[in-house]
């Protein structure tokens, strides 16, 4: 048995029961049949659309002289269904208020958190990032408020 990290494509999948009556998806893909047995490695892959690629650690080993690939690991970062968020603040916003600049900061830590949390619990529907910004600018103010 050897681990590795690859890239593949998956076309298809399909959920099963093996013998001893534990679930598991099969993916088709670029490299052929792979299995996976971890439910939320399982959840997020089939997230992904039929013909996009994704990053996994893939334990191979041999059944009856063929090779056989399980998928034990996603990397995060490899799968994306939602456009990427812009961010950089404009260029063109300069100041001298330290103060101001550091709650900006704060209050886009606290927005890029949020999108990103919401996004995993698979929120359905376009997530509204101006009402997502504006809570993580009441939470900083009501920090600062709590703080001062």
């Amino acid at each position: 048995m050897t681990n590795k990290t690859m890239k593949i494509t998956i076309d298809s999948h399909e959920d099963k029961t093996s013998k001893n009556g534990k679930d598991y998806t099969r993916y088709s893909t670029n490299l052929g049949w792979m299995s996976c047995f971890e439910e939320d490695v399982n959840k997020q892959l089939k997230l992904l659309p039929a013909g996009n690629s994704a990053d996994v650690d893939v334990r191979e080993s041999e059944y009856q002289g063929k090779p056989q690939y399980s998928i034990q690991n996603l990397y995060g970062e490899s799968i994306n269904k939602s456009p990427a968020v812009n961010t950089s603040l404009p260029v063109a916003v300069k100041t001298n208020n330290t103060t101001a600049t550091m709650y900006t900061s704060y209050s886009k830590d606290i927005f890029l958190g949020m999108h990103e949390a919401l996004t995993r619990a698979e929120v359905e529907g376009d997530l509204d990032e101006k009402a997502i910004m504006a809570k993580a600018i009441k939470l900083v103010k009501q920090a600062q408020e709590a703080f001062n």
